[in-house]
């Protein structure tokens, strides 16, 4: 029995099962060689693999010329090697003639024609890996089985021999452009190579003569004042050769460094449209001699020299490395523009003092690039400290009135006495480059201060006209003077100012570098909590926008005309001020928190503690702020709304985030926290209309009819103003003697505010009524 089944297993399951195996593994075999020397291939076969042959060489092409353009590079590229030769040139002049300031420019000059370098290398390496990979692809098609098979049937070769040929073409042309292509962006990559060694040897060389330039800045360049000789050093050349570097790194700075340029020309073109569109609006409400008579005399006068003034005064820190040259030259013109708008008005012996300054900022940056360390040009030196030592003296004395700043300025004054002083004792002791830096840094300290001053002014009258224009566009009455406005912004304003001298006082002692990364140092300690860490820095940072953010809620009100401190019907613009303020202090606390990079589970801990405390003992606070960011979007209650709220009845002035201010008719001004306004019942007067009814208790003692003295009181009021004429006045009798009329009126005011005038103008004409009909009124 069992051997029969095993028989019966073997015949109707194993094999059939193999027979099946057997079939598939040759149905697989068969389709795996295809084109096999064992399978006949017709010829639309052979046809169709010539076709996408075809099709795969042209894509080669395509990406061959796609990725092989290399015009552009090599034009940035000889771009690049005329900057490295303008570095080596410069570098190969005389070594006396370098100052620490032209070293940087050449610095940063070199360091970003580096980076274009390794950028466009960078893309030729692309570039030349993609065609290599383009020239493995036609290999293959060459070594192709398929097209090998086709040659040796020569019975099907002559049908397609046509196709095959011009596939033979195709492939040559293809292979020749790829060679082409990789040959080129190889010779580039040399050149490339070449140049970058290049940069690298020249930041080297630099870095060799800024240490070579400070040693000449402490040392004996020159023998001492009395023992100087005569020179003879040819002037001449040595006045072509700095002036041709100056003029290259000009060029070379315009074209490297456009950008700042253009935002600069932008920046002056939609400030002179703002200061033009508000002054159109003052001129239209014709308070323009309002604004001079309140001191505001730049904006006004000469609003396009006021914007250049500023544009020219604020150029200089878009970048800190431009050459000595471009920074001098913007000083020029900047001293021309306030040149300008002084004629007018400073005094005639203060603006004879200022043409001076002018000419002496002109003789002493004359002096320090057109005239090499002779001895004729050390007393000419010499002379010159001494001319603006005398001049920053006589300027400290007499510092206008119009200026700002008088304290800072007479500082400076003796920062610059300091400083020429210290010149003339180097240029004495033959330190003649380092006695030039201090007497340049002291010229362009003595100017800038004063550029300053006016950029200070002008942007306080730019902001007194802006206020003033939105107050006229919004109907709020009053004006704002720039004395005003200064107290407002005098910390932000001194503060920017002095912070803005330091850095050009710094530069131009070519120590802003060494400072800067002192300061950074400083600010990357990291002070420990536990352990966790914070840096100084993201402290300083995160408390300077925390103060900028409650600064500028504080005094937005200038911008939009409305400070919170009129009086009037200005319910609609208060509440927008308000609302303005709460989303500056939201604004600012996450702004401070994301840009200063406090860690978030710091934060999380912060408001952790911050919860506890509020639960033990800051709920009124709490209280009071979620009340007044209720009270500022649900708007209950409105600016300028009259409310009786606790007992006090007034005129709502202000509603802040933690408490509103009540104006009441007495004057006072009621500070209410906002908690206590919702948690009690308030009457708003003025909440849907301005109107209130008054009620005055009349007794007349006469004996005429109720309609007679009805009459009466009717042709006594009806012309009263003040009363709304839409609701007619109602008289009731309360009660009647033999007489005697006990009566009570009630009239409408059209305007809450003045329902006690009106309700005395009222009792005034139902006296001079009743008197006229000799009757008796209590």
């Amino acid at each position: 029995m069992k051997s029969k089944f095993s028989a019966f297993f073997v015949a109707f399951v194993l094999l059939p099962l193999l027979f099946n195996t057997h079939t598939a593994l040759a149905q697989r075999q068969a389709r795996g060689n295809a084109f096999s020397d064992s399978v006949d291939v017709s010829v639309g076969e052979y046809m169709l693999h010539v076709t996408s042959l075809f099709h795969k060489i042209d894509s080669i092409r395509t990406m061959a010329r796609t990725n092989g353009q290399t015009r552009d590079t090599k034009a940035n590229i000889a771009e690049i090697e005329n900057v490295l030769q303008f570095v080596d040139g410069s570098l190969n002049r005389s070594s006396a003639s370098f100052s620490l300031r032209n070293l940087q420019l050449l610095e940063l000059i070199l360091a970003n024609a580096h980076a274009e370098l390794k950028i466009e290398n960078e893309k030729l390496n692309v570039s030349y890996q993609i065609l290599s990979k383009l020239k493995t692809e036609l290999i293959s098609i060459r070594q192709d089985s398929i097209t090998k098979r086709l040659i040796r049937d020569k019975g099907k070769l002559k049908s397609i021999y046509p196709q095959l040929a011009e596939l033979k073409r195709n492939y040559s042309r293809t292979d020749s452009l790829v060679k082409v292509k990789l040959n080129t962006i190889s010779a580039i990559k040399v050149s490339g190579a070449s140049h970058e060694i290049t940069a690298t040897l020249l930041a080297s060389d630099i870095r060799k003569e800024k240490r070579n330039a400070t040693q000449r800045l402490f040392g004996n360049e020159k023998p001492s004042l009395w023992a100087a000789g005569s020179d003879t050093t040819d002037i001449k050349s040595e006045i072509e050769s700095a002036y041709d570097t100056e003029r290259k790194a000009l060029h070379y700075y315009f074209k490297e460094f456009n950008g700042e340029i253009f935002f600069l020309l932008l920046f002056t073109t939609l400030f002179y449209f703002w200061i033009r569109q508000n002054l159109n609006r003052v001129k239209r409400a014709q308070q323009l001699d309002t604004l001079t008579g309140n001191g505001v005399f730049i904006i006004v006068n000469h609003p396009l020299l006021a914007i250049v003034a500023a544009t020219l005064c604020l150029a200089p820190f878009f970048d800190l490395h431009a050459p000595a040259s471009y920074i001098e030259i913007l000083q020029f013109w900047l001293l021309v523009t306030m040149t300008i708008l002084f004629y007018k008005q400073w005094p005639k012996n203060k603006f004879k003092e200022w043409i001076y300054v002018v000419v002496l900022y002109l003789l002493v940056i004359s002096s320090s690039h057109l005239f090499p360390l002779a001895a004729l040009q050390r007393y000419v030196m010499v002379v010159l400290n001494v001319l603006v030592i005398f001049l920053g003296l006589s300027f400290a004395k007499h510092i206008p009135d119009s200026f700002p700043m008088k304290r800072f300025t007479r500082f400076v004054m003796i920062v610059v006495v300091v400083l020429n002083v210290i010149a003339i004792l180097l240029n004495i002791f033959g330190r003649v480059s380092l006695s030039q830096v201090f007497g340049t840094t002291a010229m362009f300290a003595f100017t800038n201060v004063i550029a300053l001053s006016v950029l200070v002014q002008v942007l306080t009258e730019f902001i007194t006209l802006q206020t003033q224009a939105q107050r006229i566009k919004h109907e709020i009455p009053g004006t704002i003077t720039p004395a005003t406005i200064y107290k407002s912004f005098r910390i932000p304003f001194l503060a920017t100012a002095i912070m803005l001298w330091l850095i050009v006082f710094t530069t131009n002692l070519n120590i802003y570098d060494g400072v800067h990364r002192s300061l950074t140092k400083i600010f990357q300690y990291n002070i420990s909590f536990g352990t966790n860490a914070i840096s100084l820095g993201s402290i300083i940072l995160f408390a300077l926008i925390i103060m900028m953010a409650h600064f500028m809620q504080r005094n937005i009100g200038y911008f939009l005309g409305d400070i919170g401190e009129d009086d009037g019907d200005v319910s609609e613009q208060r509440s927008k001020l308000i609302m303005t303020r709460l989303i500056l202090l939201i604004c600012g606390y996450l702004l401070a928190i994301v840009v200063s990079g406090l860690p978030m589970d710091q934060i999380t801990i912060i408001i952790g503690a911050l919860g506890v405390g509020i639960g033990l003992g800051l709920q009124n606070i709490v209280n009071n702020f979620v009340s007044g960011v209720i009270l500022i979007f649900d708007r209950p209650l409105r600016i300028g709304d009259t409310i009786d709220v606790g007992g006090k009845e007034g005129q709502i002035k202000e509603i802040g985030i933690r408490s509103s201010t009540l104006l009441t008719s007495d004057g006072a001004e009621v500070i209410i926290p906002n908690g206590d306004i919702l948690s009690q019942q308030i009457t708003n007067w003025t909440h849907s209309n301005p109107y209130k009814r008054i009620n005055l208790t009349l007794k007349i003692m006469t004996t005429q009819e109720k309609d007679f003295v009805i009459d009466v009181i009717d042709n006594a009021i009806k012309d009263q103003e003040g009363i709304l004429p839409t609701r007619p006045a109602t008289i009731v009798l309360e009660s009647v003697k033999t007489g005697e009329y006990n009566l009570k009126l009630f009239i409408w005011a059209s305007n809450v505010s003045h329902s006690e005038n009106l309700k005395s103008e009222v009792r005034y004409a139902l006296f001079k009524a009743f008197k006229t009909l000799n009757i008796e009124t209590l």
